[in-house]
């Protein structure tokens, strides 16, 4: 979503919640990635050997900076998250991630799932950190770019990135 990308945090005091850059959102003075904030987490710098072989925007629990994708399975199983949960079967996540991928979770009890995007890119492609656009170099880290964002292609249901030329 291209109407945050300016923004910067912290926020005006009356706004309870405020996005901020590409799919982020402030927490404090600091713009995270909504992969953490939907967890009330905030983003990390990822490292390597937990990665997998792509880029991934990874969240900061119990002082362990772990993939979104792992941060959530031990978030949203855990009981004592069930607000969190709860919050989460009422809005959807239905447009996601063009790369990535997709994973559900369920909740004993509980009569329906949720289904949550998660970023993933490859070594020379395009990633996300804390709500700017970068590249993933070959380490796996999202390298932001410093000056100018530009956004090629735009479709209907979300951000493409292409890289350029």
């Amino acid at each position: 979503d291209c109407n945050n990308f300016d923004h910067k945090c912290p926020c005006p005091e009356n706004q309870s919640r405020c996005n901020c850059g590409i799919n982020g959102r402030c927490i404090k003075n600091e713009c995270h990635s909504t992969e953490c904030t939907r967890l009330e987490l905030t983003e990390c710098r990822c490292q390597a050997d937990k990665l997998n072989s792509t880029c991934q925007i990874c969240c900061l629990l119990n002082n362990y900076c772990l993939p979104a994708v792992q941060a959530s399975r031990q978030v949203l199983t855990d009981s004592s998250s069930k607000p969190i949960y709860q919050r989460l079967l009422r809005k959807s996540d239905e447009r996601g991630a063009k790369q990535g991928k997709r994973e559900t979770f369920c909740q004993k009890n509980e009569k329906s799932c949720v289904n949550l995007y998660f970023f993933q890119g490859k070594a020379g492609g395009y990633c996300l950190r804390s709500g700017k656009l970068g590249r993933c170099n070959q380490r796996l880290e999202c390298d932001i770019f410093q000056n100018q964002q530009s956004f090629p292609l735009i479709r209907s249901s979300g951000v493409s990135f292409m890289p350029p030329g």
